[in-house]
Parts: C-alpha cells; structure tokens; sequence
C-alpha cells in the first residue's frame, strides 16, 4: 500500500527509538519522532496490510532519497490518525512496527533537511 505525507519546519528526528507519520498538520518541536505530517494513509487499507502481514518494510521516498525500515507487524495496530515505528517491543494502538532496524535519529540528514522543507514524501507499505 502507498500514500503520502508532507514535511515541517519542525521536524528534528532526533528520537532514539521512533519514528511517528500523523495526519495533523503541524507539530511542535517536541515531536522529535515525527518525521511527516498530513499523512493520507487510508485506514481501512492499513488495517486488511495488516491482518495478512507478519513482518513488513517500509520505504520513505522523497525525490532521489530513499529510506528503508524493516519490523515486526503489531496485529493490535487500529490508530486511525498516526502509525508509530518502534525499535522496541513497546506495543500501543497506534504501534505499527516493533524491532525496527531504524529509529528517526538513524534516517538520512538529507532527507530530513528536505522534509524540513515542507516537501511531499511516498510511503510505501510492503511484505518483507
């Protein structure tokens, strides 16, 4: 599955375990795992990816840059405004992803930079 989601002047992505998508607008400089906001994912979409998925990957294209992060499906996922990507265990509503192999602080500068600008990110959802 596929949607989009826009940067902000705020994004750091500095959080040490995270990595959060929103569909709010804007966000503070407090929200140092979000790396998009207006996020267009389609719930429904979402939640049939995963009932038949175990292991996923996802993939943040932003022009020529691209990130790639592996994790465990959390089949207790069904937040309808935010998906969160853990490194960790830690499993809540809005946890999409567990033991990822990234958290925001390990996502490329260049992409942050561009996000930074406001700029159109593709997120892709796929089996891994």
């Amino acid at each position: 599955m596929q949607f989009t989601c826009t940067g902000h002047t705020n994004i750091t992505a500095e959080h040490s375990t995270t990595i959060e998508v929103t569909k709010d607008n804007s966000l503070t400089e407090y929200g140092d795992c979000i790396i998009g906001v207006n996020a267009d994912f389609n719930h429904e979409e979402l939640m049939s990816f995963v009932e038949k998925t175990d292991r996923a990957k996802i993939i943040f294209e932003l022009e020529e840059l691209k990130e790639e992060i592996t994790g465990q499906i959390n089949k207790e996922f069904k937040d309808e405004h935010e998906i969160v990507l853990r490194t960790g265990k830690y499993i809540s509503d809005r946890t999409l992803l567990t033991h990822c192999d990234k958290a925001a602080k390990d996502l490329s500068r260049d992409l942050i930079d561009k996000l930074k600008q406001g700029k159109k990110m593709k997120v892709n959802l796929i089996n891994a």
